[in-house]
């Protein structure tokens, strides 16, 4: 089961229209308690800053199915323009969402370990009588397959 919410500014009657799985007041909560994150930017939780928490109303406008959150949620949406007259300033993102790797400054990115260089490594690291994934540097490390562990 799933919620479609509308918060307020009583101050300014703009509007934010949510949706969450768990309730609307916890999920209300925990954006109350974002807004204290001076680094977040989102359009919501800087008005919050601005106007206190006591400056808005909640109200759960429709309970639906959880297949359905998405939907009702940009019904809802568009139905207050809250996109454009609201504190939902970015339209909803269909899908899952999938995050881009940051920016690496040419100074600090680094290729993976070529596999004639793993191969290398490895049968180093078995001369040597470790195992083939250790005394590898952090970066390679995480190129490269690790060995299970193996209970003795």
């Amino acid at each position: 089961m799933g919620y479609v919410y509308v918060v307020t500014n009583t101050k300014n009657n703009r509007q934010y229209v949510g949706a969450t799985t768990i309730a609307p007041e916890v999920r209300w909560q925990q954006q109350i308690n974002d807004s204290k994150n001076i680094k977040k930017e989102r359009v919501i939780l800087v008005a919050l800053r601005e106007f206190g928490p006591e400056a808005f109303d909640l109200a759960t406008v429709e309970i639906v199915r959880d297949d359905q959150l998405h939907e009702r949620e940009q019904y809802w949406r568009q139905k207050l323009n809250t996109e454009v007259d609201g504190y939902n300033m970015k339209p909803l993102r269909t899908g899952k969402r999938k995050r881009e790797a940051p920016a690496v400054s040419g100074a600090h990115q680094i290729d993976p370990p070529s596999p004639e260089l793993i191969a290398e490594r490895q049968a180093k690291n078995i001369a040597n009588g470790r195992p083939p994934g250790t005394g590898w540097t952090v970066e390679e490390r995480r190129f490269s397959e690790r060995p299970k562990k193996v209970k003795a």
